[in-house]
C-alpha cells in the first residue's frame, strides 16, 4: 500500500510539475489588431477608411477614393486609385502619374 502511495504520489507531482512548465499564455493583440476597409464617404468625394466599424476620414480627402489599406504595427497605409496614398490618415503623391490599385508594406 505504501508503494501504491509513492508511485500515485510521484505521479501527480510529475503531472504538477509538468504542467507548471507549459507556457500557456495567449499573446494580446497589437494596437493596430482589428478589421480595416478602405473607401469613400460623400458620394466618392471623402476617402475614408474604417477600423472596427469606426470612420477616419483621410487629409486631402479628395485626391482619389482608396482602393487598398495596409496595417504594419500602429501604422495605416491606404492606397489610392489617383498618385496618392496616405500613412497614418496624411496624403503623400507619388511622382509619377498613373493609379495604385493596392498597397504593401514589408519590414
Amino acid at each position: 500500500m505504501k508503494k501504491l502511495i509513492a508511485i500515485l504520489s510521484a505521479i501527480a507531482l510529475a503531472v504538477y510539475f509538468s504542467n507548471c512548465l507549459k507556457d500557456n499564455s495567449v499573446p494580446g493583440p497589437t494596437a493596430a489588431a482589428g478589421v480595416y476597409l478602405a473607401g469613400a464617404e460623400g458620394g466618392g468625394l471623402s476617402a475614408t477608411y474604417w477600423k472596427n466599424g469606426v470612420a477616419v476620414t483621410l487629409d486631402g480627402g479628395n485626391v482619389g477614393t482608396p482602393t487598398s489599406i495596409a496595417v504594419s504595427g500602429n501604422d495605416v497605409y491606404v492606397a489610392s486609385c489617383e498618385n496618392w496614398y496616405w500613412k497614418n490618415g496624411v496624403a503623400v503623391g507619388l511622382n509619377s502619374a498613373g493609379s495604385a490599385s493596392s498597397i504593401f508594406v514589408a519590414k
